[in-house]
């Protein structure tokens, strides 16, 4: 069994200006056209990447492994079946709770969520992180110019973005960003209260960060490259519910009792060097199974983890 070997020690002395390792966590559902060109540009910007595949039916998981950077190690993380963006995130998080506590990523390491459409410049990534640093914030969340949007989208967006102000007891100008910063140490809070169904997570984060009373920022203006909504009256009616649900949990402190999670579980190891893409299968919401797949090797090599059904993760 290799030792793990604490992320943060890739990058030197951390001070309290700098070096704090930035995480890149993207989400991702059918996005076979952009994956591969997002993940060129954010490679050069961040220290290490969280891919969760939500279920893909298209060749995204393919894309993914067919990739590599010998620069900084890559996590993906494959669900089964799509079960939304906010479920995705959620294993993201979870995942990074694990690495936190196994000593591979710092309290001040800052995770960025990206969304696979490549509608987010990543450009912004060292520049609000700087802001992060400066202002002492543990939250940014990045406001869109919703300029071209249709003006449906953007009045949808201003009632979602009052109602989350009204609950979080903060202004939000544009909730519902998916390019998100945040300090690695809020996440295991954040988690006690954190539903993450379908499409709640904007709603439900923007509520709880807020009520948790850490520093939140909704002011830092980002471009959008292209627009792609597929909004459903559904999910409009769901992900408000939630963040009321989330705005009760904190006020009673009710936190959620949730089945063990695969990154709560006792894992050999997490390391995954630069230049290898370490791969997870979930199932069920408490079954695992890690391969390392090094790019140019003939096989996976499987380690040993407690796992009920060794075909979990399929290559």
């Amino acid at each position: 069994m290799v030792s793990p070997i604490p992320f943060s020690s890739y990058y030197g002395v951390r001070t309290d200006m700098q070096v704090y390792a930035k995480i890149v966590l993207i989400p991702v559902y059918n996005e076979e056209a952009t994956i591969s060109r997002l993940l060129d540009e954010v490679v050069s910007l961040a220290d290490m990447m969280i891919l969760i595949n939500d279920g893909s039916t298209d060749t995204s998981r393919l894309k993914i492994l067919n990739w590599s950077h010998p620069r900084i190690p890559l996590y993906l993380l494959d669900i089964e079946r799509n079960r939304g963006k906010a479920y995705a995130l959620k294993q993201g998080f979870h995942f990074l709770c694990a690495l936190l506590k196994q000593g591979f990523v710092a309290p001040e390491d800052i995770v960025i969520t990206l969304d696979a459409d490549a509608q987010h410049d990543p450009c912004s990534i060292d520049a609000v992180c700087h802001l992060m640093v400066q202002k002492r914030y543990d939250v940014v969340l990045t406001q869109r110019d919703l300029s071209q949007y249709p003006f449906l989208k953007r009045l949808g967006n201003r009632l979602m973005s009052l109602i989350a102000s009204v609950l979080a007891g903060c202004r939000y100008h544009d909730v519902e960003c998916g390019y998100r910063f945040l300090r690695i140490r809020i996440l295991p809070e954040l988690m006690k209260y954190y539903t993450g169904y379908r499409y709640s997570s904007a709603q439900e984060i923007a509520v709880l960060v807020a009520q948790l009373g850490y520093h939140v920022y909704n002011g830092y203006p980002i471009a959008i490259r292209h627009y792609r909504s597929n909004p459903r009256m559904r999910d409009a009616l769901i992900n408000p519910s939630y963040a009321f649900l989330a705005w009760m949990r904190c006020q009673f402190r009710a936190e959620k009792l949730l089945a063990p999670l695969p990154w709560q579980q006792e894992l050999p190891s997490l390391s995954s060097q630069a230049g290898q893409i370490l791969v997870t299968g979930i199932q069920n919401q408490a079954q695992t199974c890690m391969i390392p797949v090094c790019k140019g090797s003939s096989s996976p090599v499987l380690p040993q983890v407690a796992t009920s059904d060794p075909s979990v993760a399929k290559v």
